[in-house]
């Protein structure tokens, strides 16, 4: 009966060993997944943005996120255009914030728009910060939330 406990004992120490040891690896991996999504968020939002543009010319870009997304999307329009998915439009996915601005011109239409994308919970949910707006060039800091004044991602 002891030589059986003791296999139990080694089996769960070495077990356990092997998790402490893979855990760190566990968390970048979910980290680097959600600093992709949030990449290929900003690039959906711009692909988005540049049918907006095109269905209603006269608007040029969304007033806000949500209005590229839409619950009922029989009946597109300028406020629910049914362009992006409704993670997207709520502004949080994949542990990233994704905050929308849109620069409005003289004549009432918006000739502009940037959105900032900043992990949830730095250092958890992601540990970069990025940055775009019409020119749809992807902007990344490491520190400190992104602007279109830092290097464009490659």
């Amino acid at each position: 009966m002891k030589a059986g406990w003791w296999l139990v004992v080694v089996f769960v120490v070495v077990l356990l060993l092997y998790f402490l040891i893979r855990w760190p690896e566990h968390v970048y991996e979910r980290i680097r997944g959600n600093q992709t999504s949030a990449v290929l968020t900003l690039r959906d939002i711009c692909r988005a943005e540049a049918n907006y543009a095109s269905i209603y010319p006269t608007v040029r870009f969304s007033s806000s996120l949500s209005g590229l997304g839409g619950a009922q999307c029989a009946t597109p329009s300028p406020t629910a255009a049914c362009l992006v998915d409704q993670a997207t439009a709520s502004g949080s996915k994949a542990g990233y914030k994704f905050v929308y601005t849109a620069v409005p011109g003289a004549s009432g239409n918006n000739v502009s728009f940037r959105v900032s994308a900043s992990p949830l919970k730095p250092g958890d949910t992601g540990l970069d910060y990025y940055f775009v707006d019409e020119s749809c060039r992807i902007r990344r800091n490491s520190t400190r939330e992104a602007s279109s004044e830092d290097p464009v991602l490659n």
